[in-house]
């Protein structure tokens, strides 16, 4: 992991980003981007700007990104599925040593 050229670092065991512990669990941070738990236990990350319009409104929910706003649905790979989803989602790479969760 030192060799990669981090966007963002967490610290996993910080109680500020508990919620990346709990399947399912997803924060937004430095309100940039979207960092999930999926449910198979793989860390995600996704811009937190939707590309319908451009609103920090996206989240993680059911396993896949939502817009809160207009309701627009990407898949974990970034993938429109549905109209207001058609122009795709920025995702990003993420890796962890099981202390620390880079964003790239």
């Amino acid at each position: 992991m030192s060799k990669i050229s981090a966007k963002i670092k967490i610290d996993l065991k910080s109680t500020t980003y508990a919620k990346l512990n709990t399947l399912g669990g997803y924060l937004v941070v430095s309100n940039t981007y979207v960092v999930a738990l999926s449910k198979t236990g793989k860390y995600i990350a996704a811009t937190v700007t939707c590309s319908h319009e451009p609103k920090k409104r996206i989240v993680y929910s059911n396993e896949e990104w939502y817009c809160t706003d207009h309701g627009a649905r990407f898949s974990l790979a970034g993938k429109g599925l549905n109209s207001n989803g058609s122009k795709g989602l920025t995702i990003y790479k993420t890796a962890t040593d099981g202390n620390t969760l880079v964003i790239y």
